[in-house]
């Protein structure tokens, strides 16, 4: 019956659904963290939040946690809080319930379970569980943190705040649009892409979408296959344990004798490790004008990851020059790197933001009898053949939005600004994914998903 409704209820039910919402995201310290502004109370509090898909939990900095100091502090002069505050809210319920999370790296969080009104880009949802944190141990970013992950994957066992909202929408899915740094704004925050609730944004990307079934509901993890460097160096991936698909870590990461195999196809690559007096265990350095893509096959979806992308921005904090061993250019930072926090290797990926901003992503729900799934599709505008630019500092709006060249400075997101409704460009969607089938540059976030 829930299928009959859905497809066939009356008019009234469709218009109580809402069409998608599309809020801007802030890329801090030249694409090591996006985030975007969430409003917690009542009165509203104006929080910044990461946008994480390889965690479930909700949690935020409050002013009872002396030890909270963001390594990354986002500005406060733009209407937002570093810190929620318990003293100007009538609709907080605190418990006396600890817990705490740790992140790939060591990075923690603890405090208490409470319950709070949450709202992003409009669409509030009551009586949201997360963690009221007063303690925190090396946590790189902002002062929040909001999972987009599934529930199985909590440490708290409450629902995401994006589970509780989807319904609200006629599309149960959720895209981003990652914009990569135009290295003028020295490190500050700059227009950062944008995040749609409830569908997507067709006028930023071109072709048909791909989409694969996830493999779990505990995880956004997609099966894996084969990367394609070039057309003689194809390399199999056979011992993955889950390829976790996951905004809220900077890189992308992969085991050791994967990611060297992966950058013995790039003419000039050097092991990071080499260059003295830096942080660069498990990173790559290669030619800032390397013209090297990649295909990455997950299921049946081949999904290119452009030249552009598979370094990081060529701004101060990436770049480096005079590279042991290297070619006479300046080096930037590899985009894949093997995660340093561990001393055994890893037998997992994890495709983060400087995957991600090669790609627009849709990760759907998965409804009446429909298996969870992500879709890619290629960007407007990006070279995925050659070495061109990836989409610039580009917001919610598309304000200060380049492709294919350096703009001027990217506006500082607004965190009071407000979402925009859909049109007729973004629509809820209408493809169906397949049936159930820190040194400067170091300062790069370590995996999100919860040890």
């Amino acid at each position: 019956m829930k299928r009959l409704r859905h497809h066939f209820g009356s008019l009234e039910d469709k218009r109580e659904q809402k069409r998608s919402k599309t809020v801007p995201l802030g890329n801090l310290r030249e694409d090591v963290m996006y985030y975007t502004t969430i409003q917690m109370g009542t009165p509203p509090q104006y929080i910044d939040v990461q946008l994480d898909t390889g965690s479930s939990d909700l949690w935020v900095y409050t002013t009872e946690c002396p030890t909270c100091k963001p390594t990354s502090p986002l500005p406060t002069n733009d209407g937002t809080a570093q810190y929620f505050n318990k003293t100007r809210t009538s609709t907080l319920l605190i418990t006396t319930t600890p817990v705490n999370i740790t992140y790939g790296g060591g990075d923690a969080v603890a405090g208490v379970l409470a319950t709070e009104t949450v709202a992003l880009g409009g669409i509030s949802v009551p009586d949201q569980t997360f963690i009221y944190v007063n303690s925190q141990q090396g946590t790189k970013g902002g002062p929040g943190l909001m999972g987009l992950g599934w529930t199985a994957n909590t440490v708290t066992n409450a629902t995401p705040w994006w589970l509780n909202a989807i319904d609200q929408f006629e599309a149960p899915e959720f895209s981003f649009l990652f914009a990569q740094s135009n290295g003028t704004n020295n490190g500050n925050p700059s227009a950062g892409g944008q995040f749609t609730i409830g569908g997507r944004n067709q006028s930023v990307y071109t072709g048909d979408l791909s989409f694969v079934p996830t493999v779990s509901e505990k995880y956004w993890d997609v099966p894996f296959s084969q990367i394609v460097v070039s057309p003689s160096l194809t390399l199999p991936i056979v011992n993955s344990t889950v390829n976790v698909i996951d905004s809220g870590t900077t890189l992308l990461y992969g085991p050791p004798a994967d990611v060297e195999a992966f950058y013995g196809g790039v003419e000039g690559a050097v092991k990071g490790e080499l260059v003295s007096n830096t942080s660069l265990g498990g990173m790559w350095l290669i030619p800032c004008n390397t013209a090297v893509n990649a295909e990455f096959v997950f299921g049946n979806a081949s999904v290119t990851w452009p030249a552009a992308a598979v370094h990081m921005p060529a701004t101060a904090a990436w770049i480096y020059n005079n590279v042991p061993g290297g070619l006479n250019t300046t080096y930037c930072v590899g985009g894949l790197a093997t995660p340093n926090f561990s001393s055994t290797a890893i037998s997992f990926w994890v495709f983060g933001d400087a995957f991600l901003k090669g790609v627009y992503t849709i990760f759907r729900k998965g409804t009446d009898g429909e298996h969870p799934s992500i879709g890619f599709a290629k960007l407007k505008g990006v070279d995925y053949t050659g070495n061109g630019s990836l989409i610039l500092g580009y917001n919610g709006n598309g304000v200060d939005g380049t492709i294919g060249r350096t703009g001027p400075n990217a506006v500082v997101i607004d965190g009071r600004a407000n979402s925009t409704d859909e049109t007729s460009e973004s629509t809820a969607g209408s493809e169906q994914p397949p049936p159930s089938d820190s040194t400067e540059n170091g300062g790069a976030s370590n995996p999100t998903t919860p040890m």
